[in-house]
């Protein structure tokens, strides 16, 4: 996935539409961490770990979405 400029930003929509982002749990991703990444401009690319507390029966059946600020969201299907 790219992101066009700006800090990605992570989100897990379950089947019933409801979102579970980083600031829902307290746990620390591994290092590297997205948070260690500074803005991304085109073209530059970045990578690291987050952390998203999900409901376990959603996990297969929930969405991934990707996006910068106010950009866009990119939509993931779950496996």
């Amino acid at each position: 996935v790219i992101i066009r400029g700006g800090t990605p930003h992570f989100e897990f929509v379950s089947s019933a539409g409801t979102p579970h982002t980083q600031s829902d749990t307290l746990a620390v991703a591994p290092e590297p961490t997205l948070l260690s990444i500074n803005e991304l401009y085109p073209g530059g690319t970045g990578m690291g770990n987050v952390v998203i507390a999900i409901p376990i029966d959603d996990a297969v059946n929930g969405t991934w979405t990707i996006s910068s600020l106010f950009g866009d969201p990119f939509f993931l299907a779950a496996e």
